[in-house]
């Protein structure tokens, strides 16, 4: 396999994980507002919980208030229980987002590697040529000096 299409692999690699790690972040970004939005619903049930607008009244009102109290606890408790799952879910997003951006910079060393492999290469092979084309130019003045 010559160097260039060591090159072109190289670069495709490259492109594969950059479009990973962009997917990556994105998920990231939706994970986090899920767990923004969920702090937000949590936060609401938290204060609606608290709000206690009972009054004087008959002992069903009571009854009814405390049905209604309930429910808001209820509303708290699968709040806290969205908002956890929603951490957790920025938790792998994360781990997933380091993973891809690791890889990404492993294919982009490899890249640059296979470049200036490239690179060093063709100075080589210039510097070889640049020295042939001295030791003729040599050879020929010797020659025309020995004439």
């Amino acid at each position: 396999m010559s160097e260039a299409q060591k090159q072109r692999r190289a670069k495709r690699l490259l492109s594969m994980a950059e479009e990973a790690r962009e997917r990556t972040r994105a998920e990231l970004a939706q994970t986090n507002q899920r767990l923004h939005d969920a702090e937000t619903e949590r936060q609401q049930a938290e204060r609606r919980l608290h709000e206690d607008n009972r009054g004087a009244g008959c002992s069903a009102d009571w009854v009814l208030a405390d049905l209604d109290h309930e429910h808001r606890r209820r509303e708290l408790k699968k709040a806290f229980d969205v908002e956890k799952k929603a951490q957790q879910e920025v938790v792998v997003a994360e781990e997933k987002a380091t993973a891809a951006h690791q890889k990404h910079r492993v294919f982009e060393r490899f890249h640059d590697n296979i470049a200036e492999r490239i690179k060093q290469t063709v100075r080589r092979k210039e510097s070889a040529e640049a020295d042939a084309f001295a030791l003729v130019m040599w050879s020929k003045q010797q020659a025309e000096d020995d004439d």
